[in-house]
């Protein structure tokens, strides 16, 4: 069975990008938008020190 998670991030500036397992991507300081989760995801988190 194949692992169909996927998310979608909306910034503010109308500019969409879909994810999906496997893949990954930086949230920068001040992001601001929407995060929507299509189908279950785990998701894994790092947060580091500016």
């Amino acid at each position: 069975m194949a692992d169909a998670s996927s998310c979608k991030i909306t910034l503010h500036a109308g500019a969409a990008k879909p994810f999906k397992s496997g893949d990954t991507f930086v949230c920068e300081p001040g992001l601001q938008g929407t995060w929507e989760v299509a189908s279950p995801l785990r998701k894994a988190f790092v947060v580091r020190g500016i």
